[in-house]
């Protein structure tokens, strides 16, 4: 470029006339101009490093040219940055007078001193002038060392390397894929350059926050653990990274690691690594003990070992201990991922052995140890009861020559669902006796054979006892009208009730209308009501079973008395199902539905009162109610007994009223103090007062539709039609305390889309239909009484 230059300007200075005497002077800033040391990769500061050129005597604006011979030092005419470069030109002012400050800045590329002569040309006189500058170039120097383990010592790793070792660190060896991982740690140190000047070693990140770079087509295999530092300081400072090998699946792993850095000659630095994925051994299973043995299967079972994880197993099932011999079928079964499996087709009392080990692609393991089991004897043949009594029986089964023994079921149903007598009793013998039953129950009973493991159950056979006849006790509770009959039996949870018989003749040529051969029960008492004051009565009662009946108990007499005083009760209640507006609705009245007589007397209320009207007294009436006076028990307060029963009539503002329609309910008893009631209807969940009826003047009262908290948690069957006032809820259609689909089943369906009166009117419009369905059963399905936790008995 010189040469070009010198050509160019000096056509041009011939052309203007050179020949033009006049005496030129230049002076340059002498000595050498030091820069001093700077960083390779970096320059020295704009403006920081110059020199002046003066002189006169040249012609008016005269070019004079600055030259450097390498781009090591470049030259600026301002100092300011983006103006240096390695040929620059001034010029002489128009009065000939040259004033030039020429800056100069230094890039080394690599460490040591560097001196060079700058070279300044006049055209006018085609002289050369230099100028000495030096400055001196320091460097880092990019050591990367790695190692096997901790214990090992460094190795130089090369830049480009490409074979990797396991001494180096390198090669990361073998490791069990989607299992373990392997970690290598390295060391960069910031060496000593060649020149012996030293910079501070950077490293560079590649993106935010990562310096130590992976790629390559198994890049994902392997990880950076630990990042270096960015800057690693002079006098061989050392920062240390370290990458982990985590292998996904089989095979020989490459990948290349790439650091950015600031060394002169080794940017980027880069080496390879990789490493072996292998399968983790299967762990030898643990064989555990069998279960569900009998006579002819077990289920042999085992779990995972401690190690590496299995894809399924080979099991093993041997008829000697060596496994010389495999039970057809059961030699190396594969049986996948399974922990257990089922054994069958084996003989009684036989003993069989297995054995169990762990597959995966690649690898099977060890045999686990060796189980033993022995199965069950043979099935007993039931045989037929014998002795069999009112409360007992033999149960008998045929005698099994390998059992150590038996185990017998008894049950009151053939699927042994039902009330379990015996389970699982242990027996000796090929015979037991079973006691303490019921009479005229039938009993159902199986067995199994016992030598520490039981056989499958024999067939089922059955036993009926004979019938238990009740035995009548005193009467209780003896009014001017009625009294409590009662009666012994040791479970009458078994049979299906009694039959009662009440008459004024003890020889029973005749009978109190209503009761010859009257079902009660099973319960244990009877309240007769209806009876002539100072009237000698008897009854006797026998068990009604499934298909028979026994002979009648002993015959009890009771006199009824003269007098007996009464207790005037006032009870308000709210029903659900005609609830409107703060009351409730008289559409089974108006309508002509109402019947004449209580319609308690069917089950499950079985009420034989002689409530009864020629008409319905007023237009305000809702509905027939039954209310049981009660008193509660003084040791026992989960239990109530009852006084006296009631029906009567619901008015529409919830006033319970007697058949005249405008009065109180009165009961006669011999009991006095703290008295209670039970309300029922016809398809509402019944109620029971929690408190005692408040006495009002001797009148006692009870409101229900304005309850407190715990009446509601003490019984199920109210609930909160609007707020502060409390209903019994509808939709029970049976009466049976429970809201349930026997209520759609039994009773609303039958009836509906026909008027009248009938159990399934939930909302008792008169009319079955989906609205019933809709808007009571849907919201109360599943309520009831059976989780309350009281009783309610005769007195």
């Amino acid at each position: 470029m010189k040469n070009i230059l010198i050509t160019l300007f000096l056509s041009f200075a011939i052309f203007i006339g050179l020949n033009r005497p006049l005496a030129q002077t230049l002076e340059i800033t002498g000595g050498i101009l030091n820069i001093g040391v700077i960083l390779t990769g970096q320059s020295s500061p704009d403006g920081a490093h110059s020199f002046d050129i003066t002189g006169n005597g040249f012609n008016p604006f005269e070019i004079l040219y600055v030259d450097s011979p390498n781009g090591l030092f470049t030259v600026s005419m301002s100092g300011t940055s983006g103006s240096y470069t390695t040929s620059e030109f001034f010029t002489a002012d128009g009065s000939g007078v040259v004033s030039q400050t020429v800056y100069v800045k230094y890039s080394p590329v690599n460490a040591g001193a560097v001196m060079i002569n700058l070279s300044i040309y006049e055209f006018q006189t085609f002289t050369f002038h230099e100028k000495p500058v030096q400055g001196i170039g320091k460097a880092p120097e990019i050591l990367i060392e790695g190692r096997q383990v901790i214990t090992s010592g460094w190795q130089e790793i090369i830049d480009d390397e490409s074979n990797p070792t396991l001494l180096k660190g390198t090669d990361f060896g073998e490791t069990a894929y989607t299992v373990d991982t392997t970690f290598r740690t390295y060391r960069i140190t910031n060496n000593l350059p060649v020149g012996g000047l030293n910079g501070d070693l950077l490293i560079f990140e590649y993106s935010p926050a990562q310096k130590v770079e992976i790629a390559g087509s198994h890049a994902d295999q392997f990880f950076v653990h630990q990042e270096p530092e960015s800057s690693i300081s002079t006098g061989y400072d050392t920062t240390l990274f370290a990458i982990g090998f985590a292998p996904t699946s089989y095979g020989l792993k490459t990948a290349i690691v790439t650091i950015q850095n600031n060394d002169p000659d080794e940017n980027p630095f880069t080496f390879t690594i990789q490493g072996m994925g292998v399968i983790e051994p299967a762990a030898v299973p643990i064989a555990r003990q069998p279960t569900h043995v009998d006579n002819n299967n077990f289920y042999a079972n085992w779990k995972q070992g401690i190690g590496g994880s299995a894809q399924g197993y080979i099991l093993d099932v041997g008829l000697d201990a060596q496994f010389t011999e495999f039970l057809p079928g059961y030699h190396s079964w594969d049986v996948g991922s399974l922990t257990s499996k089922n054994i069958t087709g084996l003989e009684a009392s036989v003993t069989y052995y297995y054995r169990v080990k762990a597959y995966k692609p690649g690898d099977t393991s060890a045999y686990s140890a060796t189980v033993a089991v022995k199965t069950a004897p043979p099935v007993p043949t039931i045989m037929p009861p014998s002795i069999i009594d009112i409360d007992g029986f033999y149960a008998n089964w045929t005698f099994v020559g390998e059992a150590t023994g038996y185990r017998l079921d008894v049950n009151t149903s053939p699927d042994f669902n039902g009330f379990t007598v015996l389970h699982d009793k242990a027996v000796t013998n090929h015979y037991m006796y079973v006691e303490n039953l019921t009479g005229g129950v039938t009993y159902y009973y199986r067995v199994r054979s016992y030598n520490g493991h039981s056989s499958e159950n024999s067939g089922v056979t059955s036993a009926v006892t004979l019938p238990e006849k009740p035995l009548a006790i005193d009467a209780s509770q003896v009014i001017d009208e009625g009294f409590t009959a009662n009666w012994s039996f040791s479970n009458p949870v078994f049979v299906e009730g009694f039959l009662f018989d009440l008459s004024t003749d003890p020889s029973f040529g005749d009978f109190v209308p209503g009761y010859e051969n009257r079902p009660v029960g099973p319960f244990l008492q009877e309240f007769v009501i209806g009876l002539d004051p100072g009237t000698t009565y008897y009854y006797r009662v026998r068990t009604r079973y499934a298909n028979d009946t026994t002979d009648y108990s002993n015959t009890i007499s009771v006199a009824t008395t003269l007098f007996a005083p009464e207790v005037e009760v006032s009870i308000k209640v709210l029903l659900e199902g005609p609830f409107d507006n703060g009351q409730l609705s008289t559409w089974l009245n108006s309508g002509g539905y109402l019947p004449m007589d209580q319609p308690f007397d069917v089950i499950p209320w079985n009420y034989n009162g002689p409530e009864m009207v020629a008409g319905i007294p007023t237009g305000d009436i809702t509905d027939w109610i039954l209310v049981d006076l009660l008193t509660r028990d003084t040791e026992d307060t989960t239990v109530f007994h009852i006084l006296g029963c009631k029906a009567a009539f619901l008015r529409n503002d919830g006033q319970i009223v007697n058949l005249s329609g405008n009065g109180n309910l009165f009961y006669k008893t011999v009991v006095s103090g703290d008295y209670y009631v039970c309300v029922h209807h016809r398809n509402h969940l019944p109620v029971i007062s929690f408190e005692p009826l408040t006495d009002q003047g001797g009148v006692y009262t009870y409101d229900f539709s304005a309850v407190q908290t715990k009446t509601q948690e003490q019984f199920n069957g109210l609930k909160e039609l609007v707020s502060g006032l409390w209903g019994m809820m509808a939709a029970d259609g049976n009466g049976d305390a429970e809201i349930n689909t026997k209520d759609i089943n039994d009773c609303w369906y039958p009836a509906l889309n026909n008027n009248g009166y009938f159990q399934g009117d939930f909302n008792m419009d008169g009319q079955v239909n989906t609205s019933d369905k809709a808007n009571l059963w849907n919201l109360n399905v599943g309520k009831g009484i059976s989780n309350t936790c009281y009783s309610i008995i005769l007195q």
